[in-house]
């Protein structure tokens, strides 16, 4: 199954991290499909600036990883 998380689930997950989120984001990865339409991506970005100023780089890392490496990383 394919999932698409909102734009508020994804800054507490990059900005708030908690263990029960490490455990459902480690879920999707394992069960199902994370799925991120360019739409959110920029919204993401754009509430970041406004409203996180500080942790703008948090969000602005190019590189590609894998899902492994994104919980490891971010959360």
């Amino acid at each position: 199954m394919r999932i698409m998380l909102d734009t508020n689930v994804l800054i507490s997950a990059l900005l708030f991290p908690s263990q029960k989120f490490n455990s459902i984001m480690e879920y999707i990865f394992a069960e199902h499909e994370l799925v991120l339409s360019s739409y959110v991506v920029e919204e993401l970005k754009s509430v970041v600036r406004r409203k996180f100023p500080k942790r703008e780089a948090d969000i602005e890392k190019p590189e590609i990883v894998t899902p492994t490496e994104f919980v490891e990383r971010y959360l």
